[in-house]
């Protein structure tokens, strides 16, 4: 007989690849449950424009919320336009 406690089951990479689906909370900024995934050109800090960006919007207050995918294209798009000025 053992003194420890049983151990969590283990996640599995598929578990792990499970997407978040944010439509089913609130919306963090005005609580309203209006959130929806789409897909929409997104005129970003310093003039910069993310052309197609999916990512979810809150239709009651605009909010907008970027996942980590999001979050990659968005850095992808300020290198290539840093590396045009440098250029």
């Amino acid at each position: 007989m053992s003194s420890s406690r049983p151990s969590a089951p283990l996640t599995t990479k598929r578990q792990m690849r499970q997407p978040v689906h944010f439509t089913s909370l609130p919306c963090p900024a005005c609580g309203r449950e209006a959130l929806a995934h789409v897909v929409e050109d997104c005129a970003l800090s310093a003039g910069r424009l993310v052309k197609r960006l999916p990512h979810v919007r809150c239709a009651s207050c605009g909010e907008r919320f970027f996942d980590v995918t999001a979050i990659t294209t968005i850095e992808a798009t300020a290198h290539r336009s840093a590396r045009k000025r440098l250029a």
